[in-house]
C-alpha cells in the first residue's frame, strides 16, 4: 500500500524544479458537511497540512488551518460544532501545475489585498485539482533554487580562479581571495606571457553578486582567447591593458567598471612594472638609492577599466628594477573596509603597520598571518566585501 508521503513524492516528481507542480500539497478532497472538530483532527493529524480542500455541489473551496484554529479555540463554536460548508473559502486564486514558479509569485505579489498574498492557492493539472499551494513553501522553494544555481556559479567562479596558476615562474607568490557572499567581484589572473615575461592581475568589479561575477567572466574568458587566438605573447604591457579595456567598454554596461593592478614581471629585462586602475595603493618593499630596504606606498592610480577608451596609463604607472629582497603587496578595499564591533574600520594606517611587522615573512605565512590579524580585528562581525590580498617576492 502507498502510504500518503509516497505519493506525494511520485506526484510532484513528474514536474520539473521550476514548476508550480512541484510544490503541491496532494490532498483528498473532503465533504463540507464534515465538522470543526472533524477537521482540527485531520490538521492535528498533519502538521503539514495547511489547508483542506472541500467539495461542495457548487464549487470547491480551501479552509486554512488557521480558520478551523480560531473557530476551535471559541467555546460557543465549540459546542455547536458547525459543518464545514460556512467557512469554505471560494475566493482563492487558482493555478495551472505547468506554470513557472516566479511568474506565480509575481501574480501572488500583485494582489490588491494583502491578505490575498498569503492565503493558499489551487493547483490544476490537465482541468483536474492537483493540489494547494502554499505561499510560503512556494518562496522557500524558489530560495532553493536560487541558492542552488548561486552555488553552482560560485563553483564556476572557483574553477576560473583554481586554473590561473604559473609555474616556475623564478619568484614566490600568494594570492587569497574571501568572498563575502556566495557570489564576488573580486577576482585575479597569472599568465606567463612568454618565456621570462609574466603578468599578474588583481581586479574589482563594481557592483556585486551575480553582476560583477558575469563581468569576472567576461575578464577570464578576454584573457584565455588573447592566450589562445591572438598575439599575446608578441604584446607589450601597455598593448594587453588597452586590448583587456576595449572589451570590458564595448561588453559591460555603462554603469560596471574594473578596477585593478596588473604587475609585469620581466625577468629578461629584470624589470617590474605596475599598473594601478583605481584599485588601492599597493606597497613595494626595495632599496633605496642609499642601498637600503624601504616600505614605499605607490600612490599613483589611473582609470579603471571599462570607463573610457582612453586610459592614460602613465598615470597610474611605476617601474622599478627588480632586485634579489624586493616584495609586493596589494589589497582590495575589502581588507581596509572591514569594521569591527564598534563599527570602527581596519584601515590603511594598520593594514601598513602590520605590513612593517610582518614583511619577512614568505607569502604564504604573511597572509595566514594577516587574515588571522582580520578576524581578530572583526570578532564576528558580518563581512561586506570581497577581501583579495597578492604578495610578491623576489
Amino acid at each position: 500500500m502507498v502510504n500518503e508521503k509516497s505519493l506525494q513524492d511520485k506526484i510532484t516528481s513528474r514536474f520539473g524544479m521550476t514548476q508550480l507542480g512541484v510544490i503541491a500539497q496532494i490532498v483528498e478532497p473532503v465533504s463540507s458537511l464534515l465538522t470543526i472538530s472533524d477537521a482540527k483532527e485531520m490538521f492535528d493529524a498533519n502538521s503539514e497540512l495547511t489547508s483542506l480542500l472541500v467539495e461542495t455541489n457548487s464549487s470547491n473551496g480551501i479552509i486554512s488551518k488557521r480558520t478551523i484554529q480560531d473557530k476551535s479555540k471559541t467555546f460557543w463554536d465549540s459546542l455547536k460544532n458547525p459543518t464545514l460548508d460556512h467557512f469554505i473559502d471560494s475566493n482563492i486564486k487558482e493555478f495551472n501545475s505547468r506554470e513557472h514558479i516566479t511568474k506565480v509569485l509575481d501574480v501572488i505579489m500583485l494582489s490588491e489585498n494583502e491578505e490575498d498574498i498569503y492565503k493558499d492557492f489551487l493547483i490544476y493539472h490537465d482541468g483536474r485539482i492537483l493540489g494547494i499551494g502554499n505561499y510560503l513553501k512556494l518562496v522557500n522553494h524558489i530560495t532553493f533554487l536560487q541558492n542552488m544555481e548561486l552555488n553552482r556559479a560560485r563553483s564556476i567562479q572557483q574553477f576560473l580562479l583554481e586554473k590561473s596558476v604559473l609555474s616556475d615562474p623564478g619568484f614566490e607568490y600568494k594570492i587569497h581571495t574571501e568572498m563575502a557572499h556566495e557570489l564576488g567581484g573580486d577576482f585575479y589572473k597569472l599568465l606567463e606571457i612568454r618565456e621570462d615575461y609574466y603578468m599578474i592581475g588583481c581586479f574589482d568589479v563594481s557592483g556585486k553578486d551575480i553582476s560583477a561575477s558575469l563581468a569576472t567572466a567576461i575578464l577570464s574568458s578576454c584573457f584565455t582567447t588573447l592566450k589562445m587566438c591572438g598575439n599575446i605573447e608578441e604584446m607589450n604591457a601597455e598593448e594587453i591593458i588597452n586590448n583587456l579595456n576595449d572589451v570590458c567598454v564595448y561588453q559591460t554596461p555603462f554603469d560596471i567598471y574594473i578596477a585593478g593592478i596588473m604587475i609585469f614581471v620581466d625577468k629578461a629585462s629584470n624589470t617590474l612594472e605596475i599598473y594601478n586602475l583605481s584599485y588601492t595603493y599597493p606597497y613595494l618593499f626595495k632599496k633605496n638609492e642609499e642601498g637600503n630596504y624601504k616600505l614605499i606606498k605607490l600612490n599613483r592610480s589611473g582609470k579603471p577599466l571599462g570607463l573610457d577608451n582612453d586610459l592614460n596609463l602613465a598615470d597610474g604607472k611605476t617601474t622599478s628594477a627588480l632586485n634579489k629582497g624586493m616584495k609586493f603587496f596589494s589589497f582590495s578595499d575589502g581588507f581596509t573596509d572591514i569594521r569591527n564591533k564598534r563599527g570602527e574600520m581596519f584601515g590603511e594606517d594598520r593594514l601598513e603597520d602590520f605590513i612593517k611587522k610582518n614583511y619577512m615573512f614568505k607569502p604564504d605565512r604573511f597572509i595566514s598571518d594577516l587574515l588571522g590579524e582580520v578576524n581578530s580585528y572583526m570578532g564576528g562581525t558580518p563581512q561586506v566585501d570581497d577581501m583579495t590580498t597578492l604578495v610578491l617576492s623576489f
